[in-house]
């Protein structure tokens, strides 16, 4: 099962909560932006298309129920600046 890093936001937002979700049988790690654009951020998803919505909405559901964890930049295969 490969991994992938979905990262929401600027170089200085690494580091932040991850929370973890299941789609399409695969692990996606989804940045959620602890920062104060966080705002921006979520406009920014919106405009792009509806797939970062849905990672979007799926990975505040898991940041509720605990599933978060540390950022390793080794397992890092993709990462997608969307700002």
């Amino acid at each position: 099962m490969k991994r992938y890093f979905i990262i929401i936001g600027a170089l200085k937002w690494l580091g932040k909560a991850l929370a973890e979700v299941m789609l399409d049988k695969r692990h996606v790690l989804f940045l959620i932006s602890r920062s104060p654009h966080k705002d921006i951020s979520k406009k920014a998803i919106h405009k792009k298309c509806q797939i970062y919505r849905i990672l979007y909405d799926l990975s505040v559901i898991n940041a509720k129920k605990g599933i978060v964890g540390p950022l390793s930049m080794s397992n890092i295969e993709i990462i997608a600046f969307i700002l």
